[in-house]
């Protein structure tokens, strides 16, 4: 069930998080840099199929819409009431277009911006216990350096906490919305393919460029879901990593104690999954695309009359 404040929270901490150096901005800035221009590249595929929808009517000989639609007046046989069909349909499609193209890149960023809080605080946890000359001259190695580490790893331990719990719900809200994406992209590739095998594009311009932009759309949704899963998962599995690099041989034996009770949680990364099955990673794409490309397959051979699991002689 959608939580719209669990997920407003969510885009809260990613857009509140406070950077702690210039390093760290530096960071963000290029991944953010990067995953726009991603998302504006969606965007594009998304108009681009869109246009090529709007204007392969305006060629038909006979009287089309960009969708079929039932409307009140008999635009087949009245030009005016046809423009005005014509119009209604474009709004519909222009609608569905803007709310398509910005629902998954606010998922997106959701679950990128988690990933990305997750490799800053592997940032963080690897540098405790390597103050600075200036730093460890001024608090020294007594016990003001020790609880400084204990009193950091706790506050990182927090951070994870809040970090998990954003994660958890978004995979709680969009869970569902995951499986269903993905089966309907995936069909989606196939049909398109399908059709492009299967007519003569040569001359048929506005049909190609539709295609290839429906291709773009349907590989995208699946593709960057995955990929921004398989991000939150990588950089959860660093995590443990990043704690066993801090200094903690210069630390106390609590600072020990509590590192590695955080290490052994750290044994479980967060996982995305789809319908709370399958692991939303770079290897479940791999299937996906290859269940689709087999369904391709079958449809081909049916329309040659033959049959793929026919044996020959």
């Amino acid at each position: 069930m959608f939580n719209f404040q669990r997920i407003k929270r969510s885009f809260d901490e990613i857009t509140e998080f406070e950077l702690k150096s210039d390093n760290e901005s530096e960071f963000i800035r290029k991944k953010v840099k990067r995953f726009s221009r991603t998302s504006v590249a969606y965007v594009i595929f998304m108009f681009s199929a869109l246009g090529s929808a709007l204007v392969t009517p305006i060629f038909e000989k006979e009287r089309v819409l960009p969708v079929p639609i039932w409307f009140p007046l008999d635009w087949e046989n009245n030009l005016i009431y046809y423009w005005f069909a014509y119009i209604f349909s474009t709004l519909g499609q222009l609608s569905l277009v803007v709310l398509n193209s910005f629902v998954p890149i606010f998922i997106w960023f959701l679950m990128y911006g988690n990933a990305l809080k997750l490799k800053l605080l592997g940032g963080r946890l690897s540098k405790l216990g390597y103050q600075s000359f200036d730093e460890r001259r001024a608090i020294g190695q007594g016990p003001k350096y020790q609880s400084e580490g204990i009193r950091m790893i706790s506050n990182y331990i927090k951070i994870h906490k809040e970090i998990s719990n954003d994660i958890r719900g978004i995979q709680d809200t969009f869970s569902q919305t995951f499986l269903i994406q993905i089966a309907t992209s995936a069909i989606c590739i196939c049909s398109v393919t399908y059709l492009m095998a299967s007519e003569n594009l040569s001359n048929n311009y506005n049909n190609f460029v539709m295609y290839v932009s429906l291709m773009g759309i349907y590989n995208y949704e699946i593709s960057l879901l995955m990929f921004y899963g398989n991000e939150v998962t990588l950089a959860s599995e660093e995590l443990m990593r990043s704690v066993y690099n801090s200094n903690w041989m210069d630390l106390s034996i609590k600072y020990r104690r509590v590192a590695l009770i955080f290490m052994e949680r750290l044994k479980k990364p967060q996982e995305m999954l789809i319908g709370k099955v399958f692991p939303l990673n770079l290897k479940s794409l791999s299937s996906i695309l290859n269940v689709a490309y087999s369904f391709f397959n079958v449809l081909r051979s049916n329309e040659q009359g033959k049959s793929p699991y026919k044996k020959s002689g």
